[in-house]
């Protein structure tokens, strides 16, 4: 007789259990957010070759419409030429252009600092040079990406390289 009350006592307490998980997941399903899946979403891919970079990499990708996923990537100059040649990625930010095959409709612009500051999206970003030389950048882009660039507020060096 105990055993009975026993099984029954842990049946219903089973039974408030499952229920009220019932409850919590039906309640979640109905707060889901809307997804608007009629507006485009458009994905820009920005890759690296100095980890130094990754803050002008950021300003870069902050300039992007709020409907915009940015993607970083690290590699070395020739994964990053390779990938330009294949078109995988929009924005490179290089060291040299030295290895980078012809640049097609790509723009560089040339930019350099000696651990000085140089104004991006209206605030200063101190490079950190790996020595007392020169540090320089490329920031190698496509043509509609322009206005992204100037946008960021990236001031040039007094001259585009030559491509």
């Amino acid at each position: 007789m105990i055993g009975l009350v026993l099984f029954s006592a842990c049946a219903l307490l089973l039974y408030f259990l499952i229920e009220k998980i019932f409850k919590m997941v039906s309640k979640a399903n109905t707060e889901v957010p809307v997804t608007r899946y009629m507006e485009p979403r458009h994905t820009y891919r920005i890759a690296i070759d100095n980890p130094s970079y990754y803050g002008i990499a950021s300003r870069i990708s902050k300039e992007f419409s709020e409907n915009t996923e940015v993607i970083m990537f690290t590699g070395t100059a020739g994964e990053i030429a390779n990938a330009l040649e294949d078109r995988t990625i929009d924005v490179a930010i290089v060291s040299s252009t030295a290895d980078m095959p012809q640049l097609g409709d790509y723009d560089v612009m040339y930019t350099e600092s000696s651990g000085e500051p140089i104004t991006i999206a209206g605030s200063d970003v101190r490079l950190e040079p790996l020595s007392n030389q020169v540090r320089s950048f490329r920031i190698i882009y496509r043509s509609p990406l322009v206005q992204v660039v100037e946008k960021a507020g990236i001031v040039p060096a007094a001259h585009k390289l030559a491509v």
